[in-house]
């Protein structure tokens, strides 16, 4: 599967929206990627058999919105977040990020408690 198929399945988010949910003490689970990206294209097809497996909600957040991009670098260095693809998993506001492309399906379930 491509990588554009995949996170058009998943419903677009922005960095404002990243940082409600952590300001609201609330869960949820990103993939921040481009789609020029080899290494979020690996992650993406695997993020999708994680996704036909589960009833998990994950929000895509690309990285290369140009509207948006002063508010990613913002968000980046604030999370230490160095690189793409990153995975991040809020969770009662506290935020855990990984950038690892070669996550398996079940380190992927496991960091965001799928």
């Amino acid at each position: 599967m491509n990588f554009n198929p995949i996170v058009d399945g998943l419903e677009q988010q922005s960095v404002e929206d990243i940082r409600a949910i952590i300001a609201n003490q609330e869960t949820a689970t990103f993939f921040l990627g481009r789609t020029t990206c080899p290494y979020c294209h690996r992650f993406a097809q695997t993020l999708a058999t994680v996704l036909e497996e589960t009833t998990a909600t994950v929000y895509f957040v690309p990285s290369d919105n140009v509207e948006d991009a002063q508010n990613l670098q913002e968000f980046r260095q604030t999370y230490n977040i160095p690189t793409v693809p990153a995975f991040i998993h809020i969770e009662n506001g506290e935020l855990q990020v990984r950038c690892d492309s070669s996550m398996t399906a079940e380190e992927i379930k496991s960091f965001a408690h799928l």
